[in-house]
C-alpha cells in the first residue's frame, strides 16, 4: 500500500466487501487506533472516514453524514465528551447514534457519556461482537 492510498478518503483495502453496510465516522487522537478501527470496519463492509479533534470531527460528520459515529476517548474523557455534546446540538447530526469507546467505564462515566448525548459507551478493550451489534442497530432500515 502506498502513502497516497493510506491517506485518501477511499477504502484502504480492495478485498473488503463491495456492498456498503453503512457509513461510520471514527473520531480519536491516536492515528494507529483510528487506522486499525478503519481496517476492521472496512473489512465488515462499512464506508469509513477518520477525524482527529473536535473541529475536524464536527466538520467531517456534517459533510460525510455517517450512520454512526465512534468517539474513542484517548485524550481526556471530559474533553472527548465535549465532542459528543457538539455533535448532538447539530441539527444534521442530532439523531445519529454516537458510540463512545473508553477505558473509563465506571457508572459515573457511563452516566456522563449519556448526559452528553452518547447512545452507548463500550469498554476497552472492545468486545468486537458487541461493537458490530451496536453498528448494525445504527443502520438505516
Amino acid at each position: 500500500m502506498d502513502i497516497e492510498t493510506q491517506n485518501s478518503p477511499t477504502r484502504i483495502f480492495d478485498f473488503a466487501m463491495t456492498d456498503r453496510r453503512g457509513k461510520v465516522l471514527i473520531s480519536g487522537s491516536h492515528n494507529d487506533t483510528r487506522f486499525m478501527m478503519r481496517v476492521l470496519l472496512e473489512m465488515w463492509g462499512y464506508e469509513v472516514v477518520e477525524a482527529d479533534g473536535e473541529e475536524e470531527t464536527i466538520s467531517a460528520a456534517e459533510s460525510f453524514m455517517p450512520n454512526a459515529i465512534l468517539v474513542d476517548t484517548t485524550r481526556s474523557f471530559d474533553d472527548d465528551l465535549k465532542i459528543v455534546s457538539r455533535l448532538r446540538v447539530s441539527n444534521l447530526l442530532r439523531l445519529v447514534p454516537i458510540i463512545v469507546l473508553s477505558g473509563f467505564t465506571q457508572a459515573q462515566n457511563y452516566r456522563a457519556a449519556m448526559d452528553h448525548g452518547a447512545t452507548n459507551l463500550l469498554a476497552k478493550p472492545l468486545d468486537l461482537d458487541l461493537l458490530e451489534s451496536c453498528l448494525e442497530a445504527a443502520l438505516p432500515v
